[in-house]
């Protein structure tokens, strides 16, 4: 009964001078402190032993095959951190969790478990995509077999708040206003805007020539992500080779486009990438309608 008094209880033993006092005394604050009570298995097991019941101290001893000092000086931790309350019910003395004293360690976890599920679901969504555009790669690739592909990616920055720039996309009537290179028209476009639904765009040259496109939405995120495929196309929609339009036979009869949206504080950055496309002189020149059109749309804006 005297060990468990003297390291139970509240008298504080003489103290010492000097440096070595003020370093026993840092140690002690330390073990005050919930976080490094926690810290030890036993110390957990010993609260698991007392969260439910009061028990004596001998009945929490004989629960580990520890010596009674070790025990005594876990408990002594765990009652000066506040985690433990000792009661006298006549010559017994009774410990008892007070596991509220766990919310402050509740807490800080929350914090951190909260800002590490964000950070693990952006790489979650970033390795999705990664592999999103590396089975579309080869996808496209394969409609190629003899032919090297590379991706256009195109950054623009518009002077527009996102809604319009998306709508720009999206509304039909605001799309024939941009689409299609310089001098370009674009007198039909029709859109099964939903993942799965078909588009049919056209272009007009200054000339009166005709180009059509379809293709299919894959993903749709509404002011965050377009993604379709890209075909020549009849009038009809019904999808023509790359020849059709006097183009090289090199060129895929499928590619891929992706656009992504993202607020820079007043302004909109749109990100094009366009998946597949042959390396040559043909890929050159979408690139150069892309940015031509690009330009439109900027204007329309």
């Amino acid at each position: 009964m005297s060990q468990f008094t003297l390291l139970l209880s509240d008298v504080h033993p003489v103290q010492p001078k000097g440096d070595r006092y003020l370093c026993n005394h840092k140690v002690a604050d330390m073990k005050r402190d919930v976080f490094g009570a926690i810290a030890d298995p036993t110390r957990r097991e010993i609260l698991h032993q007392i969260s439910g019941r009061a028990l004596n101290i001998q009945s929490v001893a004989d629960h580990f095959a520890l010596s009674r000092t070790a025990i005594y000086k876990h408990l002594k931790i765990l009652k000066e951190c506040g985690l433990v309350i000792v009661r006298t019910q006549g010559r017994e003395r009774y410990c008892q969790a007070r596991l509220e004293k766990l919310h402050e360690v509740a807490d800080w976890i929350a914090q951190y478990r909260q800002h590490w599920n964000t950070r693990l679901e952006a790489l979650e969504t970033y390795l999705i995509e990664l592999q999103t555009k590396s089975d579309y790669t080869m996808e496209a690739q394969n409609q190629m077999p003899q032919a090297q592909s590379r991706d256009v990616v195109i950054t623009r920055l518009f002077n527009a708040p996102l809604e319009q720039v998306w709508k720009a996309w999206t509304d039909p009537e605001h799309f024939k206003r941009w689409w299609g290179p310089k001098d370009f028209s674009s007198p039909v476009c029709k859109m099964d805007l939903r993942e799965g639904g078909k588009y049919l765009f056209s272009m007009r040259s200054p000339e009166g020539q005709d180009y059509y496109s379809t293709g299919e939405y894959r993903k749709i995120a509404p002011m965050e992500l377009l993604e379709f495929t890209d075909s020549f196309s009849d009038a009809e929609g019904n999808e023509v080779p790359a020849s059709a339009y006097g183009m090289d036979d090199a060129f895929p009869n499928n590619t891929i486009v992706r656009i992504e949206f993202k607020t820079l504080g007043n302004q909109t950055q749109m990100t094009l990438t366009h998946i597949g496309l042959p390396v040559g002189e043909t890929t050159d020149m979408t690139q150069s309608g892309w940015n031509e059109s690009f330009d439109k749309l900027a204007d329309s804006l």
